[in-house]
């Protein structure tokens, strides 16, 4: 049997940094990060940010092998039991903008983001072994779009699939446990010592021992401890006259949303009662159904539907991932679907006025074209421009970013030249 996890080395120590601070190079906690446990100045990553050439990657490069070197020495530490004296973790409450609920997002420092980079890595291969392809969400490459398509390739397979209902759970994340984790990881990778010691140096820092809102590493051990789950709904059957059926016949998430299919709404019915016992049971974790059992329509009865007119052309689907999914298409969440709708028809309106669109405004565009483009909503791509609209916003998102890299050039510029001269002026004061 293959191993499942990797020994800790400095390769592992460096690619965590490397992961770590990718794409946040230009943010004042970087910097800060840096001058602390490097000992480079926020001044060579302006500069370097400045210039072009060799010297680019060699300072960047210098920094990480620092950092390296700090991970190395915490996860030394952390196995021969010292405490790697992480910062506090603070948890703000942030209204989530597409649903409107509250949640409670950590901020972490960086010491523990490295330490939650350096597990990541170290049980990669457990995690690949683990996560189901059904699992979405917090995984590279796997989003809405991809749960969306999912779905609709199993309802068209021949497997048999009639009906359809959805759970999620309640305070997900602070139902898991580390300790939980950790059981789990000691009974899959007993050897991997220094993951179970970093894992339990997480575990102290994370506020009532349970998995973090924000945390890299979180979202990853959340999925890894859901795909138990799945597996456990997925084998449940029923006998009858000496067969087996199974209760489920696919299962996929997003998150914790979970919608499970069948072909038969009372063996449902019975899946949704025993994954709600087993997971209270084994993780704490409530869960409730936020549908009733839905009977999907054939391919056939949803063409006679779109025959149809008003009302009588709507068919049952699937809402999951902010589409809703059937046999034949996908369209937009009903709760969506109003404010992209008014977001391009603004936007329109202003075009024909003035020829352009504020930036604001094109930025809207951007973030909400992916759902009309990945929907089968041609008439409303003709009806509100999206196409034509999409084209005027990407040339004015272009322009301001290109403005935004000049300016910050300048003063990149300005606050070096400032610096030279307080660091002249001391030299001539000594």
């Amino acid at each position: 049997m293959a191993r499942l996890w990797r020994e800790f080395d400095h390769d592992v120590a460096y690619l965590a940094a490397e992961k770590c601070l990718r794409d946040k190079w230009r943010r004042g906690d970087t910097r800060s990060f840096v001058e602390e446990w490097t000992g480079h100045s926020r001044y060579e990553l302006l500069r370097n940010e400045k210039e072009n050439g060799s010297t680019v990657f060699r300072v960047k490069y210098e920094i990480l092998e620092e950092v390296a070197l700090v991970v190395e020495d915490m996860v030394d530490g952390i196995q021969h039991g010292q405490d790697p004296e992480l910062d506090p973790v603070t948890v703000k409450p942030r209204r989530d903008g597409g649903t409107g609920k509250i949640r409670d997002i950590a901020t972490l420092c960086y010491r523990h983001q490295l330490l939650g980079h350096a597990v990541k890595i170290g049980i990669e291969k457990l995690l690949q072994a683990r996560i189901l392809p059904t699992q979405h969400a917090s995984i590279p490459e796997r989003g809405q779009t991809g749960l969306a398509r999912q779905i609709k390739r199993m309802l068209n397979r021949k497997l048999g699939i009639k009906y359809a209902q959805k759970m999620d759970g309640t305070h997900a994340y602070a139902s898991i446990q580390y300790s939980t984790v950790i059981r789990l990881m000691q009974g899959e990778i007993p050897r991997a010592r220094w993951v179970i010691s970093c894992m339990k140096a997480l575990q102290a820092a994370a506020p009532g021992g349970h998995l973090i809102i924000g945390g890299y590493i979180d979202a990853w051990l959340f999925n890894y401890v859901m795909s138990y789950a799945l597996r456990y709904v997925l084998s449940l059957s029923r006998s009858r006259r000496g067969n087996k059926y199974p209760l489920v016949i696919r299962v996929a998430t997003f998150m914790d949303d979970i919608v499970l299919m069948g072909s038969s709404g009372s063996g449902l019915k019975q899946a949704v009662k025993k994954l709600s016992e087993w997971l209270d049971d084994q993780f704490g974790m409530k869960s409730r159904t936020t549908t009733g059992v839905m009977r999907l329509m054939s391919v056939e009865e949803e063409k006679d539907r779109k025959k149809r007119a008003g009302a009588g052309r709507g068919v049952t689907a699937i809402d999951a991932g902010g589409y809703r999914i059937s046999r034949t298409h996908i369209t937009i969440r009903k709760r969506n679907a109003p404010r992209i709708m008014r977001c391009f028809r603004r936007a329109w309106e202003e075009y024909q006025k003035t020829g352009t669109i504020k930036r604001q405004r094109a930025c809207q565009i951007i973030s909400r074209n992916g759902m009309v483009r990945n929907a089968d909503s041609r008439k409303m791509a003709e009806k509100y421009h999206t196409t034509e609209l999409m084209r005027v916003a990407r040339r004015v998102q272009g322009y301001w970013s290109r403005e935004a890299q000049r300016k910050r050039k300048e003063k990149i510029g300005y606050v070096l030249s400032r610096r030279e001269e307080q660091y002249r002026a001391l030299c001539g004061a000594g």
